[in-house]
């Protein structure tokens, strides 16, 4: 017998369930200004006159709505997304392709169908939680808190875009959304 203590464990796969459909100019201005490969003197200066650019057309406050299709384990979803909030390049930059913290992603997943309560902390737009809703296994709830009234606004619209069944608070804070599974 063995005093080693077996662990659980179980076989997850890195999986995206994010797919861009549509990416508007300034995400791209975006992603050529802050993560274009740099690596010659007129890169820089191109990547230097971008930034510029990109903050220029932030002041302006230009419509920026992207596309993007959200596998659901019922059928896919198109969701509209502001590109104003940078943090949406989680699903259009190339180097996430494969997905955006993928070891978090296979955490969660890891847990989807043992998980009745999922509570996203800091959710900004709901990467994880929409991640998460979009596992076959997932039954539970989503409990999505974002603080910044932006992204919070980001958060509301991916979820009700999403189609959640439910959308209600959970306490009576105002950035604080309560999201079952969505069908």
């Amino acid at each position: 017998m063995s005093d080693q203590q077996e662990y659980p464990s179980r076989q997850v796969v890195p999986r995206n369930p994010f797919k861009i459909a549509s990416l508007p100019w300034q995400a791209r201005l975006y992603a050529f200004a802050y993560h274009g490969g740099r690596r010659t003197r007129s890169g820089n200066l191109a990547a230097a006159l971008a930034r510029r650019a990109y903050r220029f057309s932030r002041r302006l406050r230009l419509p920026s709505t992207g596309r993007f299709e959200l596998a659901l384990p019922k059928g896919g979803k198109s969701i509209a997304f502001d590109a104003h909030n940078t943090q949406f390049h989680a699903i259009y930059l190339p180097k996430y392709r494969s997905g955006y913290e993928v070891e978090t992603g296979m955490l969660i997943d890891t847990f989807a169908s043992e998980t009745s309560h999922f509570w996203d902390i800091g959710a900004n737009w709901g990467y994880f939680s929409l991640h998460l809703a979009a596992h076959p296994e997932f039954s539970g709830a989503i409990h999505a808190f974002e603080p910044f009234p932006r992204s919070h606004r980001d958060l509301a619209r991916a979820v009700e875009q999403a189609g959640s069944r439910r959308w209600s608070p959970v306490m009576k804070l105002p950035c604080l959304t309560s999201l079952d599974r969505w069908g």
